[in-house]
């Protein structure tokens, strides 16, 4: 059996912080391609050819991917700004900044959080302002059908990263109230733990959905066991001043 970390190589290091890539996440891509354009954008305009449809879903996955290293950017860039290390890893769902227990401020953890739900937004919004501008042409634009799926995209990230346990948003505001009550080694295990419960739930939502949409099923599913996995690599030497 491989080790986690094997399927989470270190590709680069910027800003001082070493950069993962989930390999599982790399491989889904192409299934994703696959359900946008089969699934998703035709009822969105059924009045398009299948070529297009593919296209639509390429950059709209190409989209979400940038989306991904936009918000790791800013969450590099919060880090060093906060002088604070950590490891950054990119998943399907996103990016995960986790920096060690020893060295971290409920602080900094509460605003590293505040920070990705806010570029998070900003990108939901942007979809949608583009989207606005061209809702209701005949026959509908591709460019509006994509801005469409990114904008409900980034705005379903974002109540995910609320949800999940760290190292994603949700679990950096639990770690960051349960460490002002305690000890953040302590914190950090609660918090992360909390992942799991919410993969369970989504695990029970993927069996509940089998009965309306098995492909919907399957990607909750597939979501639920990244989330499970995504558990925190604890880098070693780090300072937070």
């Amino acid at each position: 059996m491989r080790r986690l970390t094997d399927l989470r190589p270190t590709v680069t290091r910027t800003m001082g912080a070493p950069v993962r890539i989930d390999l599982v996440s790399l491989v889904l891509l192409a299934p994703l391609v696959w359900t946008l354009a089969q699934w998703v954008l035709p009822p969105l305009a059924p009045e398009l050819g299948a070529g297009v449809y593919w296209g639509m879903a390429l950059v709209a996955t190409l989209g979400l991917v940038v989306g991904t290293v936009i918000r790791g950017a800013a969450l590099l860039l919060a880090a060093r700004a906060l002088h604070t290390e950590g490891v950054l890893t990119l998943y399907l769902f996103g990016p995960a900044f986790d920096t060690p227990a020893a060295a971290t401020r409920p602080r900094t953890e509460a605003l590293l959080a505040v920070l990705h739900l806010l570029v998070t937004a900003l990108l939901a919004i942007l979809c949608f302002v583009l989207f606005s501008r061209g809702f209701g042409t005949t026959p509908p634009l591709p460019a509006i059908g994509v801005a469409f799926v990114l904008m409900l995209g980034h705005g379903a990230l974002m109540v995910f990263y609320l949800l999940a346990g760290y190292p994603l948003d949700g679990g950096r505001l639990l770690r960051a109230l349960l460490a002002r009550r305690g000890d953040m080694r302590r914190a950090t295990r609660w918090s992360a733990a909390w992942r799991y419960v919410v993969a369970v739930a989504l695990l029970a939502g993927a069996v509940a959905l089998l009965l309306a949409h098995w492909l919907a099923a399957l990607w909750v599913a597939v979501l639920a066991l990244l989330l499970a996995s995504a558990r925190p690599t604890s880098p070693t030497k780090t300072t937070s001043r």
